[in-house]
């Protein structure tokens, strides 16, 4: 027995079999302290907690089982708690291991995303292999952090990379390899590494059992998998007859996108929680109004986008009232914008937990959720465009961790069901906007103008940031452009910057101005040099960009 790692105290998540197991038995045979956790404490099958903490202590190291339903807030803040208690807050290394859904994802690797149902299969998924794995982080961080010391390991898959089992498994795992680089930036100033290690196909009794039993459908599907990952108008109302839903447009993005594609012709259903304001800050009945004072037609659907069934209905009427038709979906709906600003300064583990169901609920998790909806009217009739609404904090550290590891997994999406909606004729794509002057940017500014942590962590002021902003409406110009674009399907897949879409298509906003990509160097020099040498970055030509390598902390293409 190696002593390698005595007196160290190692927390190995969903260790009861699988690569979990294994983690835990190197760690105790090398000096570690393990604690573990499962959902099964004993079982006739040998694949336990109790079982594994057998196999530590037969080579002669410590295992601490402690069952533990990670679905469970508070059975996992129980776990770090008891962790604390019994070894005087010292935790020394993680392992972000649990992992709910394999067996649906062997059984769901024959479906495409849209013929599964989008909650459950979310949550299966999801609950456990990525959002369980931010709340351990937070947790873990709040005991490594005071001691200056420790190391954090997401266990990860090429999931994380590209295409493989499942639409729902690549995004989850892109999530997983945010949360490692978003958290390792916060993190590595107080000396506390988080990372995530990619392994390889790994044969644990799970897919052994799964090729004892489905014989040459499992075959198949492990081929399926291998092959997987190598493998009208008129010029006003370019759009009329389309249909389109375009989620949380009350107000800023959604409301600009919206007015844009009504005012090009298209039919638009707009969905939020506020169907009539009392206070100016908003509604779908305003956003609305001004459609039909462009010309268009909308109809406003009241909407709370955690709701399952809501969502559900939502995409239920309008099958209904379109006779199954929908051209385009943008999902746009987001709740934490105020979380997000207000909790910028503070480090992810000085922060509640909860933050991440604040942000993802809606931002991430009912993304995929009307996807599945959207895809299942558009697959039929062999058409359709889907546009995730994303941001630069797809790419690189922006605002906070939670938001960035939404953002990243949001444009996973984008990549790894449009694969799935290509060969069907349906484009799926995440768009990005810069900083837009939304309603709410500017009046934060205009009371307050705070700190927000920028690129890399760094904190810049608010005004700066946004003061060369996008209107809400240029994305919206951007959207009724690719939905027209007889190249449409070249942007499947991608992410695409709007900025960028808008130079190469002469695309301009509405008030004429030539929008700068965050990519260009004289981006860069507009928000970062003072007033009075703001001068130097107009001298700068336009087709000078920064590296991406500079810039993007994600592995997602960008178009």
């Amino acid at each position: 027995m190696s002593l390698k790692l005595l007196n160290k105290v190692a927390l190995v998540t969903g260790a009861s079999r699988g690569i979990g197991k294994g983690i835990a038995l190197q760690l105790g045979e090398h000096g570690a302290k393990v604690y573990i956790t499962g959902r099964k404490l004993t079982s006739k099958d040998d694949l336990s907690l109790e079982k594994t903490a057998e196999e530590i202590r037969n080579r002669g190291g410590q295992c601490f089982p402690v069952q533990c339903d990670h679905e469970d807030d508070k059975q996992v803040e129980k776990l770090f708690q008891q962790i604390k208690d019994e070894q005087n807050g010292q935790l020394d290394l993680l392992v972000n291991s649990a992992f709910k859904a394999g067996d649906f994802i062997f059984e769901a690797a024959n479906l495409n995303f849209w013929e599964t149902d989008p909650a459950k299969t979310w949550d299966d998924i999801n609950n456990v292999g990525l959002r369980n794995n931010y709340l351990c982080t937070v947790h873990a961080s709040r005991l490594m952090v005071p001691r200056q010391k420790g190391l954090i390991v997401n266990i990860s898959s090429l999931g994380g990379l590209q295409y493989a089992f499942h639409a729902c498994y690549g995004i989850g795992k892109a999530g997983v390899d945010r949360i490692s680089s978003d958290c390792g930036l916060e993190l590595r100033k107080h000396n506390v590494a988080c990372l995530s290690l990619l392994l390889n196909g790994v044969r644990t009794e799970f897919s052994e059992q799964i090729l004892r039993e489905k014989g040459d459908k499992a075959n198949f599907i492990l081929f399926r998998i291998l092959f997987l990952i190598l493998s009208r108008m008129s010029k006003n109302r370019p759009l009329a007859g389309k249909v389109a839903l375009v989620t949380g447009a009350t107000r800023g993005i959604g409301k600009g996108i919206a007015l844009q594609l009504g005012q090009a012709g298209a039919l638009v259903y707009i969905t939020g929680r506020t169907l009539k304001s009392t206070n100016n800050l908003g509604s779908l009945e305003q956003t609305a109004n001004e459609i039909k004072e462009r010309g268009g037609v909308c109809i406003p659907v009241q909407v709370n986008h955690e709701s399952d069934h809501e969502i559900a209905e939502l995409f239920q009427k309008i099958e209904t009232e379109q006779n199954g038709i929908l051209d385009i979906l943008v999902n746009n709906a987001y709740k934490g914008v105020t979380t997000i600003f207000e909790g910028s300064s503070l480090e992810f583990w000085k922060q509640k937990p909860e933050v991440w169901d604040e942000i993802n609920n809606v931002g991430l998790r009912n993304h995929y959720i009307c996807t599945v909806y959207a895809a299942r009217m558009m697959v039929p009739r062999k058409q359709g465009l889907i546009i995730n609404i994303s941001s630069f904090g797809g790419m690189s550290y922006i605002f906070n961790v939670a938001y960035g590891v939404g953002k990243a997994a949001v444009d996973r999406m984008a990549v790894d069901c449009g694969k799935e909606l290509s060969k069907h004729n349906v484009v799926m794509l995440s768009l990005y906007p810069g900083a837009v002057k939304t309603e709410l940017v500017t009046d934060m500014i205009s009371k307050q103008n705070p700190d927000i942590s920028g690129i890399s962590g760094k904190q810049i002021s608010m005004k700066k940031v946004f003061e060369q902003g996008e209107s809400i409406e240029f994305a919206g110009k951007c959207i009724v452009s690719l939905a027209q674009d007889k190249n449409l399907s070249k942007y499947t897949s991608k992410v695409v910057i709007a900025a960028d879409y808008a130079r190469a298509h002469g695309i301009k906003d509405v008030d004429g101005r030539q929008i700068t990509s965050f990519k260009q160097l004289k981006s860069g020099l507009l928000m970062s040099l003072p007033d009075n040498l703001k001068w130097i970055a107009n001298l700068v030509p336009g087709f000078i960009s920064i590296p991406q390598f500079r810039i993007s902390t994600n592995r997602q293409l960008i178009n």
